[in-house]
């Protein structure tokens, strides 16, 4: 045995003396190797000395570096944590060597992925960019944004060339480019739009009576095919600019289309769970999938034809044989739901999750060849401590103690690997708890704390042990909430179910099903007696936590977040389009709308005296709403760093504001200003890189947003 995690790492430290100022071919892999194994040791690395070495496939990504210097490294194929948020669009160039991604935040990043290298990242978009493509011959890229705009770019120089736009101001979805690269199609509402790139001139190529839901092109026929909600694909040819045949798949809502090349097959997701395939020219089904639980929304076929990969709003992709019917292969590693995916020509599928990673797959094999890793250094939880006046912070790693007088960060409570989501305190103050999201440890984690003082801070920290650990959940657990009585935790997972625990035994009480969608919001009423559930972007229900009866469902797309009023009478949700809707809990009634369509709605809370409500969206705008007077009476807005999480104090005279790069601040809502600001370390703050070579512009440059300096 090597002995102890720090006899292990000082021994490796003492290796890499012996290859400071060595020549790359002499040190060959050893630097990259021993960062690699001192990173697999632990989720953070300080106060290390790496300064002139020879770095060789060193795999930093998601692991926090502070107070650690390179100075006059050199770099080889090492990959770094990225600075991009969650992807929502990507593409393969048709030559396979490029990957286009568009993010939440309105980024579009080029990568030469088998490189690790970016070649550029512009946020010209204000909101998600829901659509990206490669023109045929590689030299453009198109991407389609909430913003209601469509921009193109030139690869050769990263720059946008021009902007179209949408004949209606709509969103426009799933856009194409023709076999020449002359045109661009979409989709918009009932329409089919098709744009003329050398003019920008936009024409409505298609009105359609239904919703249209779905589109695909293969360029080289130009055969174009769409699917709309009331369950009928169509197929028409750009070429002539006629209706060729439609079929009726008597399953509800087309979710997506896609044909390939040949033109002799075409898949499509149904709403009823199952994918089909068809003979586009008889329009006869050749095969049927079906997933044994949720609404398959992402499909692909591979370039040459005979495969299908599915996804379900799961963190997993299914690979399956087209011909024969038979299913291949999981592809696992993502942490979180998978948002987009697309086949490249070379037979290889790239995934993209809500976990900020990209994921590169062999299909043949099932292999990961690469991982692109995105930030995730937000707050995602801030609490109030009122007998202590101590702000209890939540991180991906840490649970952090502050002074809320002095700006003083007291102590870390809590580090560990897993990804930690939705901390809590309970009313009487006693117990601390933690939710994971994550591949194997879906857990929650209770911590009993009785009395938290400035003067028994470190004790608590130092003497920690856990008073239960609550398992029962078979995935990613998103949100949980105490009981007003501080008896209860109920929690919301990705395995579609919301449980019931006792906070005393840890024993689970009740466990509610009915939602379609990853859980991604709870919430207690203030009397106790009602729990209400949010379905990712699907649906609410409001359960009786004493017969487990589901009392009420709210049925609305976009829903991401709830939150009841002080008197339990209204619930409030955010949505991902900007809009924040207050719901009476009787009725099931919309009762006010507040906002306009924007930015997601990420973030939220109601003052506890029933004067206020809070909301904040992923681009840095807080607003305060007067909620007897029905008008904003703050915005709050910081340039490019999203608003994770807010919390009043219990005297509803503070507002706590939790943000991107480990920070977070304290609003005086009568003072109508910042009175304090708190500074955590960013993933890496202070490593010095003064003199590095083999990194790229782009990569100094994200790093130094992460924390380094130079």
């Amino acid at each position: 045995s090597l002995g102890s995690k720090e006899e292990i790492e000082s021994y490796l430290m003492k290796m890499l003396d012996r290859f400071r100022k060595k020549s790359p071919s002499f040190t060959g892999y050893v630097g990259g190797n021993i960062l690699n194994i001192l990173s697999s040791l632990s989720v953070k690395i300080s106060d290390k000395d790496f300064s002139d070495l020879s770095i060789c496939q060193g795999n930093l990504q998601g692991i926090t570096l502070n107070n650690v210097s390179f100075t006059n490294s050199n770099f080889a194929k090492t990959i770094f944590t990225d600075t991009f948020g969650i992807i929502f669009s990507l593409a393969f160039s048709p030559s396979g060597e490029f990957l286009v991604t568009g993010s939440i935040n309105g980024e579009v990043c080029l990568w030469k992925w088998r490189e690790n290298r970016q070649i550029f990242k512009h946020q010209e978009h204000t909101t998600i960019v829901d659509s990206i493509t490669f023109n045929p011959d590689n030299q453009k890229i198109a991407s389609s944004s909430r913003d209601r705009n469509i921009k193109i770019w030139d690869i050769a120089t990263g720059k946008s060339i021009f902007t179209l736009n949408s004949p209606n101001n709509q969103i426009v979805k799933n856009i194409v480019f023709n076999f020449d690269g002359s045109q661009l199609f979409g989709y918009s509402e009932k329409q089919i739009i098709s744009w003329n790139l050398e003019t920008g001139n936009s024409d409505i190529l298609i009105e359609s009576e239904s919703r249209i839901s779905a589109l695909s092109l293969s360029p080289q026929t130009g055969l174009l095919t769409f699917g709309c909600e009331n369950g009928v694909v169509y197929l028409w040819d750009i070429n002539t600019k006629k209706f060729l045949n439609s079929f009726n798949t008597n399953s509800g809502v087309i979710l997506s289309v896609k044909i390939i090349e040949s033109d002799r097959v075409l898949a499509c997701s149904l709403e009823n769970k199952t994918v089909k395939i068809w003979d586009v020219h008889n329009c006869q089904c050749l095969n049927t999938f079906k997933s044994q639980s949720y609404h398959i929304s992402l499909i692909d076929i591979s370039i040459n034809g005979e495969n299908l990969a599915t996804g379900s709003g799961e963190k997993i992709v299914k690979v399956w044989n087209i011909q024969t019917g038979l299913y291949l292969q999981n592809l696992e590693g993502h942490l979180s739901e998978i948002n987009a995916i697309t086949f490249s020509s070379k037979n290889m599928l790239a995934t993209a999750s809500v976990d900020r990673t990209v994921k590169i797959w062999d299909i043949t094999t099932g292999k990961c060849l690469k991982t692109l890793q995105g930030r995730a250094d937000f707050v995602h939880s801030v609490v109030f401590t009122n007998k202590s006046q101590i702000i209890v912070s939540g991180s991906q790693h840490t649970i952090k103690f502050w002074n809320i007088n002095t700006n003083q960060f007291l102590s870390t409570f809590f580090e560990h690997k897993d990804w930690l989501s939705s901390l809590i305190i309970s009313p009487d103050e006693k117990f601390i708890a933690c939710a994971n999201v994550g591949n194997r440890n879906n857990i929650i984690r209770v911590w009993q704390i009785d009395s938290l003082t400035q003067n028994n801070i470190h004790e608590i920290t130092n003497n920690q042990i856990f008073h239960k650990i609550l398992q029962g959940h078979n995935d990613s657990i998103w949100s949980i909430s105490f009981s007003p009585d501080s008896t209860k935790i109920v929690s919301g997972s990705s395995d579609r179910t919301v449980k019931i625990w006792n906070s005393q035994t840890g024993e689970c009480l009740k466990t509610f099903y009915g939602h379609t969608r990853p859980i991604l919001s709870v919430a207690f009423s203030p009397d106790g007696k009602t729990i209400a559930s949010c379905g990712g972007h699907s649906i609410i229900k409001l359960w009786d936590i004493v017969t487990g009866e589901c009392k009420g469902t709210i049925q609305e797309k976009a829903f991401y977040i709830i939150r009841f009023n002080f008197n339990g009478l209204i619930l409030v949700s955010g949505q991902t389009t900007g809009i924040v809707k207050l719901w009476d809990i009787v009725t099931g009634e919309c009762i006010e709308t507040l906002g306009k369509f924007g930015k997601p709605i990420i973030s939220m809370a109601c003052s506890y005296d029933g004067k206020f409500i809070a909301y904040g969206t992923y681009d840095g705008i807080v607003n305060i709403w007067d909620v007897k007077n029905s008008q904003s009476i703050e915005i709050l807005q910081e340039k490019f760093s999203s608003i994770w999480s807010l919390t009043f104090s219990s005297d509803s005279n503070f507002l706590v504001i939790g943000r991107d790069r480990e920070s977070f601040q304290v609003w005086d809502i009568n003072a109508g200003k910042i009175v304090n600001s708190f500074q955590g370390d960013r993933p890496y703050e202070n490593i010095d890189i003064s003199g590095v070579t083999g990194l790229s512009n782009s990569t100094i440059t994200n790093l130094k947003e992460l924390g380094a300096y130079n």
